[in-house]
């Protein structure tokens, strides 16, 4: 029976973001589908609940501040408790995201590697010292 491979939701309302995340994310072997509006979060969470394996999660989609909150909440209540990476430049909203049910917090250049570590695809990060 061929092993499952990863589902990644990528969630940001700037492509050039959901592009990059993707192609890390497809280097490695790992599936992705992506949103950029609330509206579209919705229905594909809804459609993959159960072939999702991590979450990277914008902040702030369709121009509003930490309006994915909501979001978050909702899916956690529905039973889902694989990892919801909180992406953003912010560290402020980062941490606000992670007391409101996310799991890890990284900003979004640096979120699909994250992922890979989740998954156990990728070396975890080496940070510089200065």
């Amino acid at each position: 029976m061929p092993k499952k491979v990863p589902l990644v939701l990528v969630v940001d309302d700037h492509f050039d973001i959901i592009h990059a995340a993707q192609e890390k994310l497809a280097r490695h072997g790992v599936d992705s589908i992506s949103a950029t509006t609330l509206e579209e979060l919705d229905g594909l969470f809804d459609a993959n609940m159960k072939d999702i394996s991590v979450i990277i999660l914008d902040a702030c989609l369709d121009g509003g501040h930490l309006n994915t909150i909501e979001f978050v909440q909702r899916v956690r209540r529905k039973g889902f408790s694989k990892p919801i990476i909180a992406a953003s430049e912010d560290k402020v909203y980062r941490e606000f995201m992670m007391h409101r049910g996310c799991s890890h917090q990284s900003e979004k250049h640096r979120a699909a590697q994250l992922a890979l570590e989740l998954l156990g695809k990728g070396s975890p990060r080496k940070e510089c010292a200065l």
